[in-house]
């Protein structure tokens, strides 16, 4: 088109989107958190004229490894869900309210975690190597409890609240208690509900 548009233009609405024709857009939109809505904002609003305002790659590449890491699945369903770093609030699927999910602070960052999270190497390292898996959220054979299993090559060092420091092996499982402070590298990371 020659005067393309965004549908979600803040100041301009007459591209935006008919509430009878595309519901499915508008839900969409409302689930994905407001700090990725944002760049699609500015690449798509004040970006489209004007090249120099458009998001580079790298802020692109930051935020979906933000937004991969904070998904969150709802208990009441099973459905996945974005979060904003580990906030959440009713589930897209069922409309229940979600809880609030474990999550592992890394340096300023957060990595949600759920049944099938796998702390990577880019968690510690920021190089987006998210094949080299470091760590994996496990269940307790025989018990509901859930724990970090240490698949890297490398010892943690880590601190349980009530129990002291300990050394984490390649193998070895971690339950999931709040306050556990881990060692990964250089890498400081605390678990926090």
């Amino acid at each position: 088109g020659a005067e393309p548009l965004f549908i979600f233009d803040p100041d301009d609405h007459s591209n935006a989107p008919d509430p009878v024709e595309h519901p499915t857009v508008i839900a969409n939109w409302s689930l994905i958190p407001v700090y990725l809505r944002d760049l699609f904002v500015q690449s798509f609003g004040p970006g489209l004229a004007h090249p120099l305002l458009r998001v580079r790659e790298s802020v692109w590449r930051a935020a979906l490894a933000r937004l991969l890491d904070g998904v969150a699945t709802c208990t009441w369903c099973g459905k996945e869900n974005f979060s904003d770093d580990g906030a959440v609030g009713e589930c897209w699927s069922c409309g229940r309210e979600m809880e609030r999910p474990l999550r592992i602070m890394l340096d300023g960052r957060v990595l949600v975690l759920g049944t099938t999270t796998r702390l990577c190497r880019h968690h510690v390292a920021r190089d987006y190597d998210y094949a080299t898996v470091l760590g994996e959220v496990v269940k307790h054979a025989e018990r509901d409890i859930w724990g970090l299993r240490n698949v890297s090559h490398e010892t943690w060092r880590v601190t349980v609240p009530g129990r002291g420091d300990l050394e984490l092996v390649h193998g070895q499982t971690l339950a999931l208690v709040p306050g556990t402070v881990l060692n990964i590298g250089l890498v400081t990371a605390r678990l926090e509900d």
